[in-house]
């Protein structure tokens, strides 16, 4: 066709041109990819669903939502996650309130603090607070040793150590803070007498707190007596944890 521009077959030659061009557009449109959704992906679309309706649970629900965002049944499914999360929470919530219920039955409850038993042993004070942060009693596991301020509270029947001792959490120490009124007069022998949980008579009790001019001492309150006291704290006393 270039060396015979103008040859008796040049019409011929040109209408050929064309349509073998025309032919290889087609050829090149029909090899290119399509980008519509995979065959297949609604049907399993719906079948995660079926699985996540028949299994109701938070896990299926989710995993629904993660594999389809925007599939069939993707509001359903935030609905879903939602209602089971709040029937959850409630469940936690009666769960919660039933566990507090049998503390204030034994007297347990003082404020808004929860108390544990009575350690069965003494011990020193750095095992006192691993002891009550491994605790697990009435269903309970977030138990801590109490400040000094907090284990005041279980005192009763007393005018000096239960309110008058000035030994507290914003005053800790030992030669400003402690003076002859942390203690009551110690005259009555009833068991008990100075404790409002009612059963911690002679024994000491630790506190998380430990006074600020004596660092290796900590306080504690002997119920004998309500007597506010730091010693040592290698020393050995009983412990009740608090939450």
């Amino acid at each position: 066709m270039k060396r015979h521009k103008n040859g008796s077959c040049s019409t011929e030659a040109d209408t050929k041109i064309i349509q073998l061009k025309h032919q290889n557009r087609q050829n090149n449109q029909q090899k290119q990819p399509v980008y519509n959704q995979p065959e297949g992906s609604s049907s399993r679309d719906l079948k995660a669903c079926e699985y996540a309706k028949n299994e109701n649970s938070l896990e299926s629900w989710q995993d629904y939502l993660d594999s389809f965002p925007d599939g069939e049944c993707s509001f359903e499914a935030k609905q879903q996650i939602k209602k089971i999360k709040n029937e959850s929470e409630k469940k936690e919530r009666q769960a919660l309130a039933a566990k507090e219920a049998e503390y204030i039955r034994k007297g347990r409850k003082i404020g808004n603090l929860i108390w544990s038993d009575r350690s069965s042993n003494g011990m020193n004070w750095s095992n006192a607070k691993q002891y009550c942060e491994n605790l697990t009693e009435g269903g309970f596991t977030d138990w801590r040793l109490p400040t000094i301020s907090e284990l005041k509270t279980t005192i009763q029947n007393c005018q000096s150590g239960g309110s008058s001792c000035k030994v507290s959490d914003s005053c800790l120490w030992a030669d400003s803070c402690w003076s002859n009124s942390c203690y009551c007069d110690g005259r009555n022998n009833n068991e008990g007498y100075y404790s409002k949980l009612g059963d911690d008579g002679n024994v000491w009790l630790w506190s998380s707190s430990t006074p600020s001019d004596y660092p290796f001492h900590a306080w504690h309150v002997n119920f004998k007596n309500g007597y506010v006291k730091h010693y040592i704290t290698s020393d050995k006393y009983f412990v009740r944890c608090v939450r």
